[in-house]
């Protein structure tokens, strides 16, 4: 059974906008620290064309594309980042048949005139699908190539950390990684993988600086990867990472959410920690995720994705899956996990948003919704987009239970594309929950700010 791909949502506009506080708990003992992505000027995003993505200035009050100069990114549409000084973009290139892979290059471009700078070639075929500019003269690059095992089965793959100088375009240290790359997050000064074997097991944390040391440990209690189950199920278990960059440490949250592994960075110690869990949160789940009527057997899958958040909280989020049967079939059940933020100083979690999968950080706010989808009855399941303030309640509720695919926040206003907007999104006021206008002709672009492209594994 293939693994149902994740879609990112965000928010729609049904009932109009609720605020604060119905049927949600206290709110955080002290404030959330939010120090989100600034916007970069000119404000640069990503168009999808039907032969090619392309780089363009936006209207910040539309996204629109503004008038004037565009590049056609061709195949770099892998990892993007910004230079440190915010002047360039370094893009990767992406693969195309895996058994028959490009020549891995990263391109540089001018932010302010979207002109080539020039392209590098790194010596050998594969994709980027990761970049990370640590210093004027240091580009952290994840190289993914793979070769034919020869006896019909898939490609094997392996990962690489590249050091490369923009300036001069060399090639300063490479270093392969067993394993794969399963979740990523930056440190200030190099990548932090967590790197899953061939089968199902524990991960690895691996550090690779912008010198060229590579380093890594074992986490014997944080397992991954995908394995069979009974009834030809496919159960997969995905970590997440962030790192916590003041304090030098990387915490590693396991799939089902429930045990988080603190590694110091410097020295590779291991604490692992069980951070207290609201019964609340899985009862309000349950009834999201498995009707007692209907769901039955084995889980398909665990997700999870995790933020820093500053001042000792890790906000943890993702999706769950359960599989179930019918006249036609085993069929899978997907929702959300719940946003959950967790205090590394006590161990203490609070459930902010029971029926969140996706979160994003804006405006001293936290922007967080949820999606859900039934084979069996084919049907998706929204829940809206919320507004979370710094004490972790409600402010605004959007959309009532829409189904949402993509949000971008600029400045105060929300761009959203819902299931009932094809080719058009919906321009929201995130003060007053004011929708603006439907914005039409296009579909919504990819914003760059001032942090690097979400790595997807």
């Amino acid at each position: 059974m293939k693994r149902l791909a994740a879609v990112v949502s965000v928010a729609a506009f049904a009932a109009g906008v609720a605020v604060a506080a119905l049927g949600q708990s206290a709110g955080l003992h002290r404030p959330l620290v939010l120090r989100e992505a600034a916007s970069t000027s000119p404000l640069l995003g990503l168009r999808y064309g039907r032969r090619q993505p392309w780089l363009v200035r936006l209207d910040p009050a539309t996204l629109k594309a503004r008038a004037g100069r565009r590049l056609g990114l061709a195949e770099f549409s892998g990892g993007w980042t910004y230079s440190p000084d915010r002047t360039q973009l370094a893009f990767g290139n992406r693969g195309g048949n895996v058994l028959a892979w490009p020549p891995a290059r990263v391109r540089l471009v001018d932010a302010r005139t979207l002109r080539t700078v020039r392209k590098v070639p790194l010596g050998i075929r594969g994709e980027v699908p990761y970049l990370h500019w640590t210093a004027p003269d240091r580009l952290l690059v994840l190289l993914r190539n793979g070769e034919d095992p020869g006896d019909g089965g898939p490609p094997l793959l392996t990962n690489s950390v590249v050091v490369l100088d923009p300036v001069t375009g060399a090639v300063r240290a490479s270093g392969e990684v067993e394993g794969s790359v399963t979740a990523l997050a930056t440190a200030d000064h190099a990548l932090v993988l967590v790197l899953a074997g061939k089968g199902y097991g524990p991960v690895r944390l691996a550090v690779g600086d912008d010198n060229g040391k590579l380093a890594s440990v074992t986490l014997d209690r944080i397992e991954a990867g995908v394995r069979g189950l009974s009834g030809d199920v496919l159960r997969e278990e995905r970590p997440a990472v962030a790192v916590d960059r003041a304090g030098g440490r990387a915490y590693v949250v396991a799939p089902a959410g429930n045990l988080v592994a603190e590694v110091d960075l410097a020295t590779l110690a291991v604490d692992y920690h069980a951070p207290a869990q609201p019964a609340s949160l899985f009862g309000r789940l349950h009834d999201w995720l498995e009707p007692p009527a209907r769901a039955k057997g084995p889980l398909e899958g665990n997700w999870r994705s995790a933020v820093w958040l500053g001042d000792g909280r890790l906000a943890v989020f993702g999706r769950d899956a359960s599989t179930y049967s019918t006249d036609d079939g085993l069929q899978v059940r997907q929702g959300p996990s719940g946003l959950v933020v967790i205090d590394t100083r006590s161990w203490a979690s609070h459930v902010v948003d029971p029926r969140s999968s996706s979160l994003v950080i804006a405006n001293d706010a936290l922007f967080s919704w949820g999606w859900g989808w039934d084979s069996g009855t084919r049907r998706e399941t929204g829940a809206g987009l919320n507004v979370y303030d710094k004490s972790g309640l409600r402010r605004l509720h959007l959309f009532g239970a829409r189904v949402v695919y993509d949000v971008q926040v600029v400045g105060r206003r929300a761009f959203v594309r819902t299931r009932n907007l094809y080719g058009r999104y919906a321009s929201v006021d995130i003060r007053t929950g004011r929708q603006i206008r439907t914005i039409g002709g296009d579909e919504l672009p990819i914003v760059l700010s001032s942090a690097a492209a979400p790595f997807y594994g």
